[in-house]
């Protein structure tokens, strides 16, 4: 598979500079920026020049990957892939039945999703990895995560106020609809974000009373807490983004407008699946919460003076008859 890729790409840049060095002969004597207008004319070469940026973006991505990540499980290649293939099937048939955009809105769109796609990935890897990566190294590469994950939602930020200001003249339908995923990396990198401040509090604390310990766990007795608080974090997350995401679709769907073709049976069944996902996340947490209120009535806390007499009984002395 890697082989394949490395072909692709070598391909792609034979590509480029066969249509860079064609523009060259072709417009002898022009350069700059007059240069880049005239070899964007021909649809071809706006392909080729896309084709490259995102080979560039992929390559970039795998150095961040490996130097942040290592190699990824199975279990997360799996996971990126079908959550990629979902994404760009999603873009694809919005861009081409939704959208009806000619060539080069349609290079502003691609553009504009194959930014979101890169920073959407090293948030859904920073997902699977959140509750592993102090047990890796909490000084080297733990940081390192926590910067990586930082550098996603401020780099989104940015990319979120430039195209505010670029965009909103065009209509407000427009800007919500780039906006759109933005605000989804921004909540699941605030959720990565909280779950790892977490954990870097439980690091802290098992360092400082434990400091033979060297994976410290959210589930140790003392750190109940913090594991219910990453289960609060995980909920309101998961809930928000379908929340978000299922007002885009509706959204999209009145933008489009509502008939029985193929487009709109393939916006209802991602809003079906959208919808029965944060109905299971509720039924859950509403059964979590009633358990949690049968255990507490029937097992109470410990009063402080209880605990004290329980723990003097422990220090009595032994004595036989």
């Amino acid at each position: 598979m890697i082989k394949l890729v490395y072909l692709y790409s070598a391909v792609s840049l034979a590509a480029l500079v066969g249509a860079i060095w064609s523009a060259m002969v072709e417009y002898e004597g022009v350069y700059g920026r007059h240069m880049l207008v005239l070899f964007c004319g021909s649809k071809l070469n706006i392909v080729i020049l896309m084709n490259a940026v995102y080979n560039l973006m992929f390559y970039l991505g795998r150095m961040i990957q490996l130097k942040c990540y290592g190699e990824l499980t199975d279990l997360e290649l799996r996971v990126v892939r079908d959550r990629t293939l979902n994404y760009l099937l999603f873009k694809v048939v919005f861009m081409g039945a939704i959208l009806n955009a000619d060539v080069h809105e349609v290079l502003v769109w691609t553009t504009w999703f194959g930014c979101m796609c890169f920073l959407r990935t090293f948030v859904l890897i920073s997902k699977q990895r959140q509750t592993q990566v102090f047990d890796l190294d909490f000084d080297g590469r733990g940081l390192l995560h926590i910067l990586i994950v930082t550098s996603v939602i401020l780099l989104n930020f940015l990319m979120g106020a430039a195209c505010w200001y670029t965009f909103w003249d065009v209509g407000q339908s427009i800007v919500l609809l780039l906006l759109f995923e933005n605000i989804v990396i921004f909540i699941d990198a605030l959720q990565v974000l909280a779950n790892l401040w977490v954990q870097v509090r439980v690091s802290i604390h098992t360092q400082a009373n434990n400091p033979m310990e060297s994976q410290p766990s959210l589930y140790d007795d003392t750190h109940v807490p913090a594991a219910v608080l990453t289960h609060y974090i995980d909920f309101f997350g998961d809930c928000l983004t379908q929340i978000v995401t299922l007002a885009h679709f509706i959204h999209v769907w009145n933008l489009y407008g509502v008939s029985f073709t193929l487009i709109d049976l393939f916006l209802f069944m991602n809003m079906r699946s959208v919808f029965v996902n944060l109905s299971k996340k509720l039924s859950f947490f509403l059964e979590y919460r009633t358990a949690m209120t049968r255990i507490n009535c029937s097992f109470p806390s410990a009063s402080p003076a209880e605990l004290e007499k329980k723990l003097q009984m422990c220090h009595m002395p032994l004595t036989h008859d």
